[in-house]
C-alpha cells in the first residue's frame, strides 16, 4: 500500500478535524479558556451583567452599570409633570374701586354745583326786596340792618334824609356789584347799618336807573365760587377715574372669556 494513498477518516466515516465554532458552548469565544469559558449567555468572565458598573472596559468588572442606574449628568430624580390649567390669579378689584369712586366723585360734584347754584341766588338780592327810587323814595330800617343803593349810573347823587336830625353815614366801605335785568348795578352808598337809627329814611336821587336793595353776600358769594371750584375738580377727577375703570373693568372681561 505504499503506493496508494492512506484513506483518510473522511473515507472511512471517522470524524476529521471540526470548527472549533461548532465545538464550542453556546455564548463561549473561540480560543478562550479559563474560568468562566463555559459561562451561560449574558454572563461575563468576572461577574453577571448586571454587577458591572461605569467607566470599566468590556468584559472587566465595572464595565456597564445596573438597569435603572443614571449614567453621568443626568437628572436621577423623578421629572415633574408641566403645569396644566394652573389656576389664575384673581382680577384685581383696581378697576371697580376706582369705578365706584369716580361715580362718587361725579355725584358730589352734581351737589356742590346745585350748592353753588342755591347760595349765589341767596346772595344776590331777589326782586321782592327791590325798591326803585322813583323821586323821593322812604325805606324802612330795624334791628340795625342796611341796605344799599345800587345805580346802573356810578354819576348819579342821591340825598338821604333820616329819622333824626343828625345827618346819616351813607358811605359805602365795600364794592358791590350785581346784574338786574341785563344791566350792571353799582353801590353808590347805603341806608342805616352799624352805629345808624332806625326808623325812616328818604332817599331822592338826580337820575334814573337807581334802587336800593340789601347787600350782597361777600361770604355767600366766596361760598359759591369755593364750591364751583371744588365741585369741577371733583367732577374732572371722577369723569377719568370712571372712564379708566370701565376700561381696565372691559379688559378683565376679555382676558376672562378667552
Amino acid at each position: 500500500m505504499s503506493d496508494q494513498q492512506r484513506p483518510t477518516g473522511d473515507q472511512h466515516g471517522a470524524p476529521g478535524p471540526q470548527n472549533p465554532q461548532q465545538s464550542m458552548p453556546y455564548g463561549q469565544q473561540p480560543g478562550v479558556s479559563g474560568p468562566g469559558v463555559g459561562a451561560s449567555y449574558g454572563q461575563g468572565a468576572q461577574g453577571s451583567y448586571s454587577q458591572q458598573m461605569p467607566g470599566g472596559a468590556p468584559g472587566q468588572p465595572g464595565s456597564q452599570r445596573p438597569y435603572g442606574q443614571p449614567g453621568p449628568g443626568q437628572y436621577s430624580g423623578p421629572v415633574p409633570p408641566p403645569p396644566y390649567n394652573a389656576p389664575q390669579k384673581p382680577p384685581s378689584k383696581a378697576p371697580k374701586i376706582m369705578i365706584v369712586v369716580g361715580a362718587i366723585l361725579m355725584a358730589v360734584s352734581v351737589v356742590l354745583f346745585v350748592l353753588f347754584a342755591t347760595q349765589l341766588m341767596s346772595a344776590i338780592p331777589s326782586e321782592d326786596d327791590v325798591v326803585t327810587v322813583n323821586g323821593p323814595t322812604d325805606v324802612q330800617i330795624t334791628g340795625g340792618e342796611m341796605k344799599v343803593i345800587y345805580a346802573s349810573d356810578v354819576s348819579v347823587g342821591c340825598d338821604v334824609t333820616g329819622p333824626t336830625a343828625d345827618v346819616p353815614d351813607v358811605t359805602l366801605r365795600i364794592s358791590m356789584n350785581w346784574g338786574r335785568n341785563g344791566d350792571n348795578y353799582t353801590g353808590i352808598g347805603k341806608v342805616g347799618g352799624d352805629g345808624q337809627p332806625d326808623g325812616t329814611y328818604t332817599v331822592e336821587c338826580d337820575g334814573d336807573g337807581v334802587v336800593i336793595a340789601p347787600p350782597i353776600s361777600i361770604s355767600g358769594i366766596t361760598t359759591s365760587v369755593l364750591s364751583a371750584v371744588v365741585g369741577g375738580f371733583a367732577g374732572l377727577i371722577g369723569l377719568v377715574l370712571l372712564i379708566v375703570g370701565l376700561v381696565l373693568r372691559a379688559g378683565q372681561k376679555k382676558r376672562v372669556a378667552a
